[in-house]
């Protein structure tokens, strides 16, 4: 397992046909982990709506942002610069966001992102 501080208080969803909201928390999350599939330029918009709306709640008010893009093994998967403009990352203002190109089957930009997650959250303390 890769050492990330208080995985107990992150948010992993991932973006499937359905969306799958879930909660591994009991107080506000530290983080969230936001995984697309890149190669899925139909329902890119429909991830963004999702991402903001989960953004917008309460609870993850204070919460940095990790996105995932997955699936950069594929040939037509957008990569990490048009991901970022599909999903309105730029217009996070006041929010912590960084997006890390992976393949999840082969692992490749995992340990990245989840060692700038880690990095993040014990910069604000959240140790």
């Amino acid at each position: 397992m890769h050492n990330c501080t208080r995985a107990s208080h992150l948010e992993l969803t991932p973006f499937h046909s359905t969306p799958l909201h879930t909660t591994l928390h009991s107080t506000s999350p530290l983080g969230l982990i936001f995984v697309v599939d890149s190669n899925d330029r139909e329902r890119i918009d429909a991830a963004r709506d999702e991402m903001h709306r989960m953004l917008n709640e309460d609870e993850l008010r204070d919460s940095v942002l990790l996105v995932f893009a997955n699936k950069q093994d594929l040939p037509n998967a957008m990569n990490a610069s048009e991901m970022t403009e599909r999903l309105g990352l730029h217009n996070l203002r006041h929010r912590q966001w960084y997006i890390q190109a992976c393949c999840a089957t082969s692992s490749d930009g995992l340990y990245e992102g989840l060692d700038w997650l880690t990095a993040t959250l014990e910069k604000r303390g959240g140790k």
